[in-house]
């Protein structure tokens, strides 16, 4: 069974749309856990409405104390061997639990299953000029993303460093319920980058199938709780919950040096706001001067982001890159 998290707080604008394309998925085996923050626009009233009539809805309220909060309340609620985010503003394809779920088939060995996303306006319409497909991360699978595939932990884990969203939306992927009990659940007190952490952290720990077919939505509008944020505070957050999610990763391959020369180089460009004196006196600079200095090949590879990528993977993994992708 798949068990569905749906976190609610006065949220009913987009919620009918969201509630009609999880009764309209292709599959029938599937929980609906609602954490509602005792919302008062009409949310939790909707929901019970809708409880009423199908028992697949179970309901739940708590004080609101955020989303990852309700996130983690509603996987410990939940009884099924898979996880689904069914934020309330997304939405998904009749199809997408079904294909998303067959990933496992395809690949018995991954705990996550992926899916390509569309980027949805606040009537629903394609933001054209969002393509997830041409975003930096997705660049870096190129033609992968068209076909299937297995993402080889420590890989995800590894680019999150250097892309920060792998996992750009967790509309996109469903997770068997034994990688909470692996790596644990969501920080609650990091603010909305906690999603970022708890990829790196499931990236860096667990295989990863590709299902290139876009199942999910992403809603860009006015009051959703993630919006990006560059500025320079939020970055020191990012490279905080990187160093959180690394340290949280008790794997061998993570005790090799050129790991943590990942996580400086991404916190090199993160502070590059900083003044040049502050660069000159910052420790954590001196030790990537150093590894450049005595590491001509990196240096090289850095030039280029695709000699760079290919670097890492051989020299980090040990693996060639062919053997890193399977194409199922």
């Amino acid at each position: 069974m798949i068990s569905l998290i749906l976190p609610t707080y006065n949220s009913i604008e987009f919620l009918e749309e969201r509630v009609e394309t999880i009764l309209n998925q292709s599959i029938d085996d599937w929980e609906c856990v609602v954490i509602d923050g005792k919302s008062t626009d009409g949310t939790w009233e909707y929901l019970c409405n809708i409880a009423s009539k199908d028992a697949r809805f179970k309901m739940f309220q708590f004080s609101p104390k955020g989303v990852y909060n309700a996130w983690n309340i509603g996987v410990k609620k939940s009884k099924g061997n898979y996880i689904y985010f069914a934020t309330s503003d997304d939405s998904m394809t009749p199809n997408c639990l079904e294909e998303l779920h067959k990933g496992f088939s395809l690949a018995p060995s991954c705990s996550i299953a992926h899916c390509c996303l569309k980027i949805i306006g606040e009537n629903s319409e394609k933001k054209e000029e969002l393509d997830w497909r041409k975003f930096f991360a997705q660049k870096y699978f190129e033609d992968l993303t068209n076909k299937y595939h297995i993402r080889k932990a420590p890989l995800v884990g590894i680019l999150y460093a250097t892309h920060q969203t792998i996992i750009h939306s967790f509309t996109q992927v469903l997770i068997r319920r034994e990688v909470f009990d692996k790596i644990g659940y969501f920080i609650e007190d990091k603010g909305p980058q906690a999603d970022l952490e708890w990829g790196m952290r499931a990236g860096l720990s667990v295989d990863m199938v590709h299902i290139p077919l876009e199942l999910a939505t992403w809603r860009v509008h006015s009051n959703q709780l993630t919006l990006i944020d560059s500025s320079h505070q939020n970055n020191k957050v990012i490279v905080e919950l990187m160093g959180l999610a690394l340290k949280a990763s008790k794997l061998e391959v993570l005790s090799n040096p050129l790991i943590e020369l990942i996580l400086l180089f991404s916190t090199w460009n993160l502070i590059k706001g900083e003044s040049l004196l502050r660069k000159i006196f910052s420790w954590s600079y001196y030790k990537i001067q150093c590894r450049f200095l005595f590491n001509r090949k990196l240096l090289n590879a850095v030039k280029s982001r695709k000699k760079y990528h290919v670097y890492l993977m051989e020299k980090i993994i040990k693996k060639e890159k062919t053997n890193l992708i399977v194409e199922l």
